[in-house]
């Protein structure tokens, strides 16, 4: 049976390429909107220390908008994740595919 790892450099660098492009995909997400607001204002609002309209719009109305866009995307990977898992377990010969 074939080995299924994969280990190539470009394997290395896509995964934290990716995590750092949702990182910034999530932080756009909050600075984003009908009213556009700074990262600084965002970050303000996150760590307590504004309590104005910004605060009021990044708490009630864009993180939760916005963790449940991640959950969401992390389900989906997920799903696929255990699909081609089970897609590949599947196959006896990862030649030839046999469809019944």
């Amino acid at each position: 049976m074939k080995d299924l790892r994969i280990s190539s450099t470009r394997t290395k660098y896509a995964i934290p390429a990716l995590g750092a492009l949702a990182v910034l995909s999530a932080l756009l997400s909050l600075c984003l909107g009908a009213v556009p607001l700074g990262p600084g204002e965002v970050f303000s609002a996150l760590a307590g220390r504004e309590s104005g309209a910004a605060a009021q719009i990044v708490l009630y109305a864009r993180l939760p908008r916005t963790c449940g866009c991640l959950l969401a995307g992390a389900a989906l990977a997920a799903a696929m994740i255990a699909a081609a898992v089970e897609f590949a377990l599947n196959v006896k010969n990862m030649g030839e595919l046999q469809w019944n």
